[in-house]
This record gives structure tokens, sequence and C-alpha cells, in this order.
């Protein structure tokens, strides 16, 4: 008796964290005013629009990328105008590969939905923001 009750338990907590983690990643959360987290097919639909913006790719089993993470809300709380779009590189591998991504955490910048640059070294908030400014001005011609 104790067995089953034990194992029902097990199943429901597990269960229970299953649907926790499923909503987590289906989400869309909005990690402050301008890093918004989007899907793949999203993601597609606004580079198929022509927009412009940082693609911010991570993985959420990937320790450096937590670390990319606080310096992106450091420079969104700064008075600097980037806008984020955060996507999980698991839930879209095709367009990773077709993007070639080499390792995350990446940040990639895209005009008129074209890839323009892309970013891997990404060590500390100051030279972040320097590469952020100096791809936008060398692709905007400023």
């Amino acid at each position: 008796m104790k067995t089953n009750t034990a194992t029902k338990r097990q199943r429901s907590f597990l269960m229970s964290l299953l649907r926790k983690i499923c909503s987590c990643l289906n989400s869309k959360r909005q990690a402050g005013k301008n890093v918004i987290n989007i899907s793949y097919s999203e993601l597609r639909a606004a580079l198929d629009a022509g927009k412009d913006g940082w693609v911010y790719v991570h993985s959420p089993f990937c320790g450096a990328c937590k670390k990319v993470e606080q310096m992106l809300s450091i420079i969104e709380e700064s008075k600097e105008t980037f806008s984020f779009w955060q996507v999980n590189i698991q839930l879209a591998p095709e367009w990773a590969r077709s993007a070639q991504i080499e390792s995350v955490p990446a940040l990639l910048y895209y005009k008129k939905g074209r890839l323009q640059a892309k970013m891997y070294r990404l060590f500390s908030v100051m030279e972040i923001l320097s590469n952020m400014k100096e791809v936008e001005n060398d692709v905007n011609g400023l």
C-alpha cells in the first residue's frame, strides 16, 4: 500500500514539475521594457516583416547565458534604446542552423530583416554596449 501511495505522490509531483517547465518554455515573458522572449515563428515573422533589432540567442541550461542576461538587463535599464528579442536556441534549431550560430550566448543584429552582425564575445556590460553601438553605427553608416 505504501509503495503505491508513494508512487502516486512521485508521479503527481513530476507531472506538476513538468507542467511548470512547459509553461515556462511556452510562455512569452517580458524581461523588461525592451527584451522580449519570442518563439521561432514570431522571430521569423518579425524578420520577414523587415524589422530591425538585436536577437539574443540563449539556452536555459547555459551558465554563461544567465550572466549575459544580467548584463543585458543592465544595458536595458540604461538610457540606451536597443531593442532585444530573446530566443531559446533549443526551440529554434532550424533557424540556428540557417543563421550559422556557432555557440551561445550570442547577439545577432538584424537590419530590415537581414542579418548584419554576430557577437559571441560577451564578457562585460561596457564591452557589449560598445560593440552594439559600433555595429549599429557601421550598419547605419554613421
